[in-house]
């Protein structure tokens, strides 16, 4: 993988996204630069996942652009939009019964022709990303076999595999436990150390705190929030975006987390 990857900027310049009479997305301005590390929260509905969507390509607005090095996102081939970006999605609809390097390896597709060979640099792109997930020991397990934890991490090294420019997941922690939470946030932040972009969607608002950089909260498809992570996740403005009474709690450590007060005032 490239130490340090070239300068990019991808651009959502006004862009709407409507489905029938509802907008999901709302004149959204967003602007994401090479080595950004950018979280997307809200409630439920609020756009996220629309969004990232959006930014990868998979949706087109239905007015305002999105805009990589300012050309029309559009105007990519998915196999130009799978060289600059990855994804990893919250679930898959079927469980394949490849093998691990097989699904690990499905992520160098963008940098070869349909049904050709792999090459030396492909095989090498994945064992690093099998050996950067933790992966190696269970490459010729079928994917079907593993456990939640081992299934998201596979989707992750497929990602890595693809060494893009900008990695983006929705909700990469969804029902996993926090030990392997602890070991997906490992791996996102050497991987962001890089030099590369990170965007994720999450539900949990922890997530982002560790791992720093930029907030974006959307709320009704709008921009509601945007900033750094330490101003964006603040009881009072959670408060606003979320509906909910939000506290502030000090760890042992000195370490400020803000959670949702479900233990009453």
């Amino acid at each position: 993988m490239t130490e340090h990857p070239p300068p990019w900027t991808l651009r959502c310049a006004g862009v709407t996204v409507r489905r029938g009479r509802r907008d999901l997305l709302r004149n959204i301005n967003l602007t994401v630069h090479a080595g950004d590390c950018l979280a997307l929260v809200g409630p439920n509905g609020a756009g996220k996942t629309t969004l990232l969507k959006t930014l990868l390509g998979l949706v087109r607005p239905t007015a305002g652009a999105v805009l990589l090095n300012e050309a029309p996102l559009h105007t990519l081939s998915a196999r130009q939009r799978g060289r600059f970006a990855a994804y990893v999605p919250q679930t898959l609809d079927a469980v394949p019964a490849f093998r691990v390097r097989e699904v690990v390896a499905g992520g160098r597709h963008p940098h070869h022709a349909p049904f050709g060979r792999l090459r030396a640099a492909d095989h090498a792109a994945i064992d690093r990303a099998l050996a950067a997930c933790g992966l190696a020991t269970l490459a010729e397990r079928t994917f079907d076999t593993l456990s939640g934890g081992e299934r998201q991490k596979t989707l992750i090294a497929a990602a890595l595999a693809q060494e893009p420019a900008a990695l983006l997941l929705d909700e990469p922690a969804s029902a996993l436990d926090p030990a392997v939470q602890l070991e997906l946030v490992g791996i996102l932040r050497a991987w962001h150390t890089a030099g590369r972009a990170l965007v994720l969607v999450s539900h949990d608002l922890q997530w982002p705190a560790a791992l720093g950089g930029r907030v974006v909260a959307l709320r009704d498809g709008q921009i509601a929030a945007e900033g750094p992570a330490a101003d964006v996740l603040t009881p009072e403005r959670l408060g606003a975006i979320y509906d909910a009474i939000f506290a502030a709690v000090t760890t042992p450590t000195g370490r400020q987390l803000v959670l949702p007060q479900w233990w009453g005032p």
